[in-house]
C-alpha cells in the first residue's frame, strides 16, 4: 500500500508541476501571488490553496529560484522549472 500512496503522490505532483510550468510561462510577467489568486479563483479553489501548492513544490526543488528576492515580489520570470528526469529520479531516490 505504501508503494501505490507514494506513485499517487507523486502523480499528483507532476500533475501541479505541469500546471504551474505553463501558467508561469503563460503569465510571465505577474507576480508569484497574484498568479496563485488567478488559478484558486479560475479553478474554484480556497483562497490560499494554489499558494500553498506551488510553495510545496519551491520546498521539494521543483522551481528554483533566487532566494535573496522578496518572496512577495517573485515574478513568473523569476522561477526556472527543474529537468523532469532530475525530479523523478530525485523521487526515486527520496522514496527508498
Amino acid at each position: 500500500h505504501i508503494h501505490v500512496d507514494e506513485d499517487n503522490e507523486f502523480h499528483e505532483r507532476m500533475i501541479q508541476f505541469d500546471l504551474f510550468s505553463k501558467q508561469i510561462s503563460i503569465n510571465a510577467d505577474l507576480r508569484i501571488k497574484d498568479l496563485c489568486i488567478k488559478l484558486d479563483s479560475a479553478n474554484d479553489h480556497e483562497p490560499g490553496e494554489s499558494l500553498y501548492q506551488l510553495k510545496r513544490l519551491l520546498a521539494q526543488r521543483y522551481f528554483h529560484f533566487d532566494i535573496s528576492k522578496p518572496f512577495t515580489e517573485l515574478r513568473g520570470s523569476d522561477l526556472t522549472c527543474e529537468n523532469f528526469g532530475a525530479l523523478q529520479e530525485g523521487w526515486r531516490v527520496s522514496s527508498k
